[in-house]
């Protein structure tokens, strides 16, 4: 009984770590976490937004922010068997000047980061419609 109260006390929340640099492409790609591009330069000033069955009606967003100077993130899951359970994440990343990047992905084991690369170039990222919000407008009216 013991050693099972110290192994809940010591379960933290997944924390999804990553790094956001500049590429010749937008995408994002789970890497190892001695993969060499994540030691070069960061992009400052992207935007990540992480959302949980992104598929889904009851899709979720659970965590937006900016990313660190250097371009590092890790953001911390706080979904009951994040990084045990098979969940399905979005993910995507904006930032000013550069197309955005997306993708759905299983959270990724221990000793894997999330790569993302920015291309310069427009914007072409849009929002995916929300029907729920649609019918309580419309019934509203």
């Amino acid at each position: 009984m013991a050693s099972l109260c110290l192994l809940l006390t010591g379960c933290g929340p997944y924390v999804l770590r990553g790094k956001v640099v500049q590429g010749s492409t937008s995408n994002i790609a789970i890497v190892h976490h001695d993969d060499i591009r994540l030691a070069g330069s960061g992009l400052a000033g992207a935007v990540i937004e992480l959302t949980l069955d992104p598929r889904s009606l009851g899709r979720r967003v659970m965590a937006t922010r900016e990313v660190e100077p250097d371009g590092t993130f890790a953001l911390p899951i706080e979904q009951f068997g994040a990084g045990l359970l098979e969940y399905e994440f979005g993910l995507v990343v904006r930032c000013a000047g550069h197309d955005s990047a997306l993708d759905i992905f299983r959270l990724p084991g221990r000793g894997r980061r999330v790569l993302v690369s920015l291309a310069r170039g427009p914007d072409r990222y849009r929002p995916r419609e929300d029907p729920l919000k649609e019918t309580r407008t419309f019934l509203r009216d």
